[in-house]
């Protein structure tokens, strides 16, 4: 009887100190805020980088964020920046410049996560950790985001030169959803083409261009349309995609329009 009671007790001791660890392990998880708001979800780690959760970071901003089959957009103030789920590398949507950082965006719990110099080298956001290891990022007011030269100690102001326009670039521009302006658009190499209303139109290569219409000249798109060339055919009677609403590689590699799953509709 007092071997069964020896063990009750110690049972029960294990019980109480197991709890007690968890409980002292959940709250001395480290915390993040942004702009002083707590982001509800954990901070990772990889490869021994600090990694935040890179939507919810951007909704606490006020920023734009779009996923679809691995890649990311973040449009930040005066800049769009595009991140792929297993690369290290971070490019800006004028196609200028690119970084590699010291880890690639992953996945954990259907959440897309980047490392902390993503957000405070690229996105120019404060940074700051305090005694009890919790976190913290705020916009600074003054500043606005920046291109980041890994091999300088500081970054420079971005510049924005017109260039010849990529399928990367296409791809990238459809993340934007109906955020996409005619003034992204004409950050790239190309002509008018329409009366009546504001046009630009982008050769991509030799196979297809882009088609996009507007009513003011950097507001927001009427349409935004990939083209496949074909000879002796008008843009019409093309095949064709919104680019906005549709799957740029599925058209690209096999010819198929695939209506994205995304909190817009296709237009009718």
């Amino acid at each position: 009887m007092l071997k069964r009671r020896i063990a009750f007790i110690m049972t029960a001791l294990t019980l109480l100190c197991a709890v007690g660890y968890f409980t002292s392990a959940a709250a001395a998880s480290p915390t993040l805020t942004v702009d002083g708001a707590k982001i509800e979800a954990r901070i990772r780690e990889k490869n021994g980088a600090l990694m935040f959760p890179v939507r919810l970071v951007c909704e606490a901003l006020g920023y734009g964020y779009s996923y679809q089959s691995g890649k990311a957009a973040v449009t930040a103030p005066d800049m769009v920046y595009t991140m792929t789920k297993g690369s290290r590398t971070y490019k800006y949507l004028d196609g200028a410049a690119s970084v590699r950082l010291e880890a690639a965006p992953a996945l954990h719990s259907n959440m897309l996560y980047a490392p902390a110099s993503f957000f405070a080298k690229l996105l120019g956001l404060s940074y700051e950790k305090d005694t009890a290891g919790n976190h913290a990022l705020s916009a600074v007011s003054s500043a606005t985001p920046t291109k980041y030269d890994a091999g300088q100690a500081s970054a420079t102001q971005p510049a924005q030169p017109a260039k010849p326009m990529t399928m990367e670039d296409v791809t990238a521009l459809s993340l934007k959803g109906e955020e996409l302006t005619m003034a992204d658009v004409r950050a790239f190499e190309g002509s008018d083409h329409l009366s009546g209303m504001y046009g630009w139109k982008c050769d991509i290569d030799e196979e297809y261009y882009l088609s996009c219409s507007a009513s003011s000249a950097d507001g927001p798109l009427l349409s935004a349309m990939l083209i496949k060339k074909t000879p002796g055919a008008t843009q019409d009677e093309s095949p064709g995609i919104e680019i906005r609403y549709c799957d740029v590689e599925a058209f690209v590699e096999r010819g198929e329009t695939v209506v994205r799953h995304s909190n817009v509709t296709k237009p009718a």
